[in-house]
C-alpha cells in the first residue's frame, strides 16, 4: 500500500482490526464475505459431510458438486470447495464464478 512512501504522516499503522467483523449466518444461510481476484466466491458457511449442495440465492437455485480441489473439476460448471478458513467457496476451473453467479460481497446465499 505504501509503495515505498512514508506513511507516518497519515497515522499509526494497525495490524489488527479493533472492531470484529460480523457477517450474517443463520443455519445454512450466510453471506458472501469476499471475492478473490480471480472470481471465486468465499462464503462464511461451514461445510457439511456431503458431496453436493443446493445453492439458493436471489431467484436462482442450482445443485453444486463438492470437489476436493479446483483442479479436480472436469467441466466448466460452478462447483464448491472447502477453502482454508473451513468455509465453502464457489469456484469454476477456467473462469470467474462471479460471471456465472451474479453475487457480490454482502449478498446472502444458502448452501444446504
Amino acid at each position: 500500500m505504501d509503495r515505498g512512501n512514508d506513511l507516518d504522516p497519515i497515522g499509526k499503522r494497525e495490524h489488527q482490526l479493533d472492531i470484529p467483523l460480523e457477517f450474517f449466518l443463520e443455519g445454512r444461510s450466510g453471506e458472501v464475505v469476499r471475492i478473490v481476484h480471480f472470481g471465486n466466491i468465499i462464503t462464511n458457511i461451514p461445510p457439511l459431510d456431503k458431496s453436493e449442495y443446493m445453492s439458493k440465492h436471489n431467484i436462482m437455485e442450482q445443485f453444486l458438486t463438492l470437489c476436493e480441489t479446483c483442479e479436480l473439476d472436469a467441466d466448466d460448471d460452478v462447483f464448491v470447495v472447502v477453502e482454508s478458513s473451513d468455509t465453502l467457496e464457489l469456484s469454476t476451473k477456467k473462469a470467474c464464478a462471479t460471471d456465472y453467479i451474479g453475487l457480490r460481497v454482502g449478498d446472502r446465499i444458502t448452501l444446504e
